[in-house]
């Protein structure tokens, strides 16, 4: 059991390098208007909240923080939030989607929720925010 765990936290980890390194990084406008949309940037209760509402199943095997340290941490919970993008960019690779829409979509929706009435609507709020800056 010990060794499968291993095995497994060795493939997410391998995926995560791999993924940080081919995928493109979200634009500077992207990640400013998903943040800016999700609770403007605050913290205002105990589970995920922080710049961009990360929670727990979004931290990379690599962080250096904690959890509890990274949600409230812009610069690690941007990190953590794009690298949980581009796992799920791999999986999602054959949808076509661009990468930002995908990614307000996964911000809002989850992984299993991307394509939710609250996701689309999500994603034209990040949309009109890009659209104006």
């Amino acid at each position: 059991m010990a060794s499968q765990i291993r095995i497994l936290l060795l493939t997410i980890f391998i995926v995560a390098m791999w993924s940080s390194n081919t995928s493109a990084s979200l634009s500077d406008y992207c990640l400013r208007c998903i943040c800016e949309k999700t609770r403007g940037c605050s913290c205002s209760g105990d589970e995920g909240c922080g710049p961009f509402n990360i929670e727990e199943s979004f931290m990379s095997p690599r962080a250096a923080m904690s959890y509890g340290e990274c949600k409230a941490d812009v610069v690690c919970s941007r990190n953590a939030f794009q690298d949980f993008v581009d796992q799920f960019e791999l999986r999602e690779s054959s949808r076509g989607i661009p990468k930002c829409e995908l990614a307000s979509r996964i911000q809002r929706g989850g992984a299993v929720g991307s394509s939710s009435r609250a996701a689309d609507s999500f994603w034209l709020l990040v949309q009109s925010c890009m659209i104006n800056e």
